[in-house]
């Protein structure tokens, strides 16, 4: 299949695969309209409907379709970074407040300098 737009996408015929909850399945029950949908039980068993060929297209965030891209080249493929409507979304980590070293340790791991040295390592574009 050649998917230029997300018009291209929702048609009959195209299989779209989502595992339940999360924005991924938000933005697939609020836009698409005429693919047919696969819901799937979790993340890995989307990945491996793309993998099998089973699934024509799965909605993902751009750090773990990076990652897919670059570990299994021919089989995945980032078709945009755009981001989708409805779908922007911030993660955080919570922790007790009175363990400084845990949050020493986290905020060393999320600084700019440790995010490129780990995108390096997974061959991922840090965000």
């Amino acid at each position: 299949n050649d998917f230029k737009s997300l018009e291209d996408i929702d048609r009959k015929g195209v299989r779209i695969v989502v595992n339940p909850g999360g924005t991924n399945q938000d933005y697939v029950d609020k836009h698409i309209r005429y693919a047919d949908v696969i819901r799937e039980r979790d993340n890995d068993a989307t990945l491996q409907r793309i993998r099998e060929r089973s699934a024509d297209v799965m909605f993902t965030d751009l750090l773990e379709g990076n990652y897919y891209q670059n570990k299994e080249p021919g089989v995945f493929c980032v078709s945009t970074r755009s981001i989708l409507p409805d779908t922007a979304g911030n993660k955080i980590y919570m922790m007790a407040k009175d363990n400084q070293y845990l949050l020493d340790a986290v905020n060393s791991w999320l600084s700019d300098e440790n995010r490129i040295i780990l995108a390096r390592k997974w061959q991922i574009t840090p965000e």
